[in-house]
């Protein structure tokens, strides 16, 4: 059997997940994220008012997972699904999709590439420079069933504090990063 510990950053315990919560535009759609990275949870978490985190097993045998590499695959969905959210596209059929999130300091340069100012390539080559979480989208009732709560724990306001830096100083070195490359790809090309 196929286990691996995952975590859920929310202002609240959450020992029964549901799949009608949350955000139709989110990364990957409607479903309920758990990250095997506690560190990525916590900073989740650290947006809201109260930081708690959901700790999981999760038993993957027997389900079906679909993948992402960090490429314009993976890129182009994440932006259908922002801008086309409650449609449903063929990656809906999995239990599990996995992949990298998009988080505050992938933003802008989804936002540049969406918008036509830079390509697919440049992009991907910016996103895979920087330290990018993953997170497990599990989108169906049977994907549910083989989550297991494990227990909560609230986040010390030092620590959400100290998160919150974090987070800051990330965006921060994200864009000098997506800046850097961006220039180099704009000399290339005069």
């Amino acid at each position: 059997m196929s286990e691996i510990k995952v975590y859920h950053g929310s202002y609240c315990e959450v020992k029964q997940p549901s799949l009608d919560n949350g955000r139709l535009d989110a990364d990957f759609g409607l479903g309920f994220y758990v990250t095997p990275d506690i560190e990525m949870a916590e900073k989740w978490a650290s947006r809201k008012r109260r930081a708690i985190i959901n700790e999981y097993i999760l038993e993957t045998e027997n389900l079906q997972k679909y993948s992402f590499a960090l490429n314009k695959e993976w890129l182009d969905y994440v932006i259908k699904n922002r801008n086309e959210y409650g449609k449903k596209v063929i990656i809906d059929a999995y239990d599990l999709v996995i992949g990298a999130t998009a988080d505050d300091k992938l933003y802008a340069t989804i936002e540049q590439y969406e918008s036509g100012f830079i390509n697919a390539d440049v992009a991907v080559e910016v996103l895979n420079c920087m330290k990018i979480g993953q997170q497990i989208c599990i989108k169906s009732q049977s994907g549910l069933e083989k989550l297991h709560f494990i227990r909560s724990i609230e986040l010390s306001p030092e620590r959400v504090a100290e998160l919150r830096e974090h987070n800051r100083v990330d965006r921060k070195i994200a864009n000098q990063i997506a800046s850097e490359i961006i220039r180099k790809h704009n000399r290339r090309i005069r």
